[in-house]
């Protein structure tokens, strides 16, 4: 006599209702990253030597890249500005490469201190104009959208001093003097700038 055990009972497959996902779709699309949205677009704010202070508009095509257009003033004239600075991790050491000029413009107090003209030249430096070329290494904070940097190093100016008034050298004698030729400024300097990036739009 032989014995055959009963065989489990197999499952009966039920189809989903129309329309509803199964759970292996259902994990599958859980499994899928969704896309991040990269902000590209944004706005700058710095302060610096030569620079002055200055606001602009930054593109930053990638983590590792940021594009600034601005103006700005350094207190006496006009300015504009543009540069690039590479963040090689997106944040922390970062490199910077930027080209400015300022309008000529009558000079005030600051601008003769910020430039240490000597005292029997200051009352010549009448109006002044330049324009700058600043390469700098730096550090950059993130925390999200906004940058906060601050960067240093060297500068190339290239000036010119016009002095159209005449200056009274000899008070006794009412002597006076005008230079009829406008000066040439060229100095190699360093520079230092802080300001923040913020980026609320794009694609």
């Amino acid at each position: 006599m032989s014995y055959e055990a009963p065989r489990a009972p197999q499952p009966v497959p039920v189809a989903s209702p129309a329309g509803t996902p199964s759970s292996t779709g259902t994990i599958a699309a859980a499994a899928r990253p969704a896309t991040v949205r990269r902000r590209t677009l944004g706005v700058g704010w710095d302060i610096g030597v030569p620079d002055g202070v200055n606001l602009g508009l930054a593109i930053a095509p990638a983590d590792w890249l940021r594009l600034v257009a601005s103006v700005g003033t350094n207190t006496a004239g006009f300015g504009v500005r543009g540069g690039v600075t590479f963040v090689p991790v997106g944040w922390g050491p970062s490199f910077s490469f930027e080209a400015g000029h300022c309008t000529m413009a009558p000079t005030n107090q600051l601008i003769r201190d910020v430039f240490k003209s000597p005292s029997w030249a200051k009352s010549y430096m009448q109006e002044f104009g330049y324009s700058y070329y600043n390469a700098h290494l730096g550090f950059d904070f993130v925390w999200g959208n906004v940058s906060a940097f601050l960067h240093g190093g060297y500068t190339y100016l290239s000036g010119t001093v016009h002095g159209p008034n005449s200056v009274v050298v000899d008070k006794s004698t009412q002597t006076t003097a005008t230079i009829a030729e406008d000066g040439k400024i060229y100095a190699h300097t360093l520079s230092v700038k802080l300001g923040f990036v913020y980026l609320f739009g794009g694609f």
